[in-house]
């Protein structure tokens, strides 16, 4: 919440800034390129989507929308959307491919980037137990994944309480961390992030209760050309995920917040804006 004064003239004092509609957007050099929050009014209207359904970009870059799959229903609850009724994959948050291929095509080839969500995760009965991955968000051409698509990463239940990240690095490979869920975080609200700059190849896990992180090293840029991939934050689909049946539970989660940052753009430390992102969100209270 913000006092505006609105004045009918122009200020050409330097160095003023805009006025930014998340206070996660200051000072990010627009390395933010895309963001939501399904709370806010003004990024979405609330209620339960419908296909197609208008998420406005927080950044103001390019807007997102929902994906239903046919006969599919994403129902709204605790200030977010909740997956709890599909019964199929491929029904999400679709993330405009522009944020893709600025971090593909805007950072001198080094492709840094921080892709993150506030989720409530599972229960622990709930925990993909199936085999096959089962995306929190994912990007890609329609039901295919890494294998064999570009794409920039994954990060998804795995069986064994295994929350996996993956970053591709060509057509059929990809990095690959492991983060064992703490038996605490089931059922939390929780922030969940992959990145990699300079530094390190890294995913973290984040609750009231505990912070959990597993690193790797930065590596090399993906040599697949993912620059005109759709983000799906959401019920995703790949490697044999083409069901869900009666005994599949994974989809029992819901989506809050999230957004995708260009690195290079931004100069930001994940972490440092991880925090100060989830001590502003928690503040507000708005998600159950």
């Amino acid at each position: 919440m913000a006092l505006v004064l609105k004045i009918p003239t122009t200020s050409t004092a330097a160095g003023l800034s805009a006025l930014r509609r998340d206070p996660l957007l200051d000072g990010d050099n627009s390395g933010v390129r895309f963001a939501f929050d399904l709370a806010f009014p003004w990024c979405y209207a609330g209620g339960a989507p419908a296909n197609g359904a208008l998420v406005k970009d927080t950044a103001e870059i390019a807007s997102g929308s929902v994906v239903l799959a046919a006969s599919q229903t994403i129902n709204a609850a605790g200030g977010g959307f909740d997956f709890s009724s599909i019964t199929t994959p491929l029904s999400y948050l679709a993330v405009p491919a522009a944020a893709a291929a600025d971090i593909y095509s805007q950072t001198g080839g080094n492709q840094y980037f921080l892709a993150a969500s506030y989720v409530k995760l599972p229960a622990q009965a709930d925990w993909d137990a199936t085999g096959s991955i089962a995306p929190f968000f994912t990007w890609g051409t329609g039901s295919a994944d890494y294998s064999s698509v570009a794409t920039l990463c994954v990060m998804a239940q795995m069986t064994g309480g295994v929350l996996s990240g993956r970053r591709q690095t060509a057509i059929g490979a990809a990095s690959q961390l492991s983060l064992t869920v703490p038996v605490a975080d089931y059922g939390q609200v929780a922030q969940i992030a992959i990145w990699r700059n300079a530094t390190e190849f890294a995913i973290r896990l984040k609750t009231a209760l505990n912070t959990t992180k597993v690193t790797a090293a930065s590596g090399a840029a993906n040599s697949a050309d993912f620059s005109a991939t759709v983000g799906k934050f959401g019920i995703g689909q790949g490697f044999a995920h083409n069901t869900i049946s009666g005994s599949t539970t994974y989809q029992k989660w819901r989506l809050y917040r999230g957004w995708v940052e260009n690195l290079v753009r931004s100069g930001r430390d994940p972490e440092t804006v991880l925090n100060a992102d989830w001590a502003r969100t928690i503040a507000r209270n708005v998600y159950a």
